[in-house]
């Protein structure tokens, strides 16, 4: 028996992303602190095992806030347009 999952909306998945800079943030800082040695290459395995519990930490963060009048919002960082550009300068 297959289960189809619901598509996320756009607000889920900002919500999710924003959940996830924030966890990743905060444990970036707590590990830096103990690990002061530690390279990005370590950093990032640490992360591999610790990633999803921190990220689930950081979401009943964002809902508790929520809960107390805190909101929370994603917005993706523009990216220029390196095209349009080259256009400008090339004419």
């Amino acid at each position: 028996m297959e289960i189809s999952k619901t598509p996320l909306t756009e607000e889920q998945i900002a919500r999710r992303r924003a959940g996830r800079i924030l966890a990743r943030a905060i444990w970036r800082q707590r590990v830096i602190a103990a690990n002061p040695d530690s390279t990005q290459k370590d950093r990032n395995q640490i992360w591999k095992t610790e990633g999803k519990a921190e990220t689930r930490k950081a979401m009943q963060l964002i809902k508790r806030l929520e809960k107390s009048g805190i909101s929370f919002s994603y917005t993706p960082p523009v990216k220029a347009d390196k095209g349009a550009e080259g256009a400008e300068t090339a004419a």
